[in-house]
Parts: structure tokens; sequence; C-alpha cells
């Protein structure tokens, strides 16, 4: 079990340096052209990590629901990981896929984390709509799998034209990273930032880049932030 926390926390690792190499991408890209051009990052790597705690969730619960979960869907994480995402929805005819795992395990936290998976996937094929939903109902917490989601919430929301909630969600993204994280919320709140701007809303644009030039100096964001800073003060 303990083996299985390395390798979660090296995968959150690898997440954030992930994170951390899109900020060159910038944050114009609609969902769409998010997904294609980054290789979908969220889920390359976070539904790896999901996989991995999916098994340390498996390998620490005692009651049998879980346990029952975490075995139906083994195989849909394989599928996950190869980019099947039929499969990894449908299942295989032989194993069950994402859906079948919500509808039977949904209240269970393996199935929790189908539905994170299964909201990705819906993005990644352009069902915005139902990949929101499924991510909306994905309960989250204060950790990098959760952020990814949030994220992903601000991008398909960017591509509805939604700036104000995009907004909401990066912010979201920034809050439930760890302090030893720091190095995504900047890139986060500098995100949220440029939405807000889009939205009208250019006060709390200035709020979270003097955020980040007061917090993060030293961070990418940090360093050009001035630009961004005096084009939402003017």
């Amino acid at each position: 079990m303990a083996k299985n926390k390395v390798v979660a926390e090296e995968q959150e690792l690898e997440l954030e340096e992930v994170l951390e190499s899109t900020e060159n991408s910038g944050s114009g890209n609609n969902a769409s052209e998010f997904f294609q051009k980054n290789k979908l990052y969220i889920i390359g790597i976070g539904v790896v990590l999901a996989g991995v705690l999916g098994y340390f969730i498996w390998d620490s619960m005692n009651a049998s629901k879980n346990k029952e979960a975490a075995v139906a869907a083994y195989q849909s994480v394989y599928y996950w990981e190869k980019d099947s995402l039929q499969k990894a929805l449908k299942g295989d005819g032989a194993s069950e896929g994402l859906e079948s795992i919500i509808s039977q395990y949904g209240g269970t936290k393996e199935g929790n984390m189908a539905k994170y998976r299964a909201g990705i996937a819906a993005l990644k094929e352009g069902r915005t709509e139902e990949g929101i939903q499924l991510l909306k109902d994905f309960s989250k917490g204060d950790n990098l799998v959760s952020a990814s989601a949030y994220m992903a919430l601000g991008f398909a929301h960017e591509d509805l034209g939604k700036s104000l909630e995009a907004a909401e969600y990066f912010e979201k993204a920034a809050d439930v990273t760890s302090e030893k994280d720091d190095a995504i919320r900047p890139m986060m709140l500098k995100l949220a930032g440029e939405a807000y701007e889009e939205a009208g809303k250019k006060d709390k644009a200035v709020d979270l880049y003097k955020k980040i030039k007061e917090k993060y100096p030293n961070s990418q964001e940090g360093q050009t932030i001035d630009k961004y800073l005096g084009r939402a003060e003017s």
C-alpha cells in the first residue's frame, strides 16, 4: 500500500509539471483546441493519477461495494490510459465501461472517479454539455485531480462563450491545489483573470493579477503580470 501511495505522489508531481508546461499555449484556445493541441494533458496525466488513486482506494478500503467497484472499473481504466474512449465508456463486451460503473457504483469513491473520466471523455469527443454535467457531478476535494476537473470545466465554459463561469472554475482550480503545488496556482489565477476581463469584470481581473504579483513574483506568470495588470487597469 505504501508503494501505491508513492506512485500516486509521483503522478501528482508529473501532473504539476505538465500543467506548468501549458503556460506557453495561451488561454485563448477553446476547449476543443485545448484538448487537441495539448494532447489532453488533463487526461494523459490526471486520469492516470485517477487510476492510481482508484487502485489505492481498492487496496485500502474495507467496504465490499468499493472493492467491487474497483475491480469492475479496472479494465475501463486500462482502456482509458490507452485512449480507447469508446471501450472505456461502453465496455468491451467482457468488461464494464465507465457508464456502467457510474450507474451501478456512482455512490462509491471509484464510481466518483468514473464520473471524472467520463466527463473528460465527453469533452474530448465534443459532447461539451454532457462533459460539463459529469464533471459537476464529480465530487471534488483538495487535490490535483479535482484541480484538473475544475480546469476542464473552465475551458469547457470558455468554449461555450461563458467567460464568467470559466473564470470562476479557473479560480476554483487554483483554490484546491495544495501549498506544494504553488506553481499551478498563478497559472490558474492568470487564466481566471483573463476570463474575467473577457466577461467585462476588470476589477476582479485586477485583484487576481495583483495577487499573482504579490504572492508569486518569481513564477513565470509573476514575471510578466505587469503587462496584464496595466491592461486591466486601463
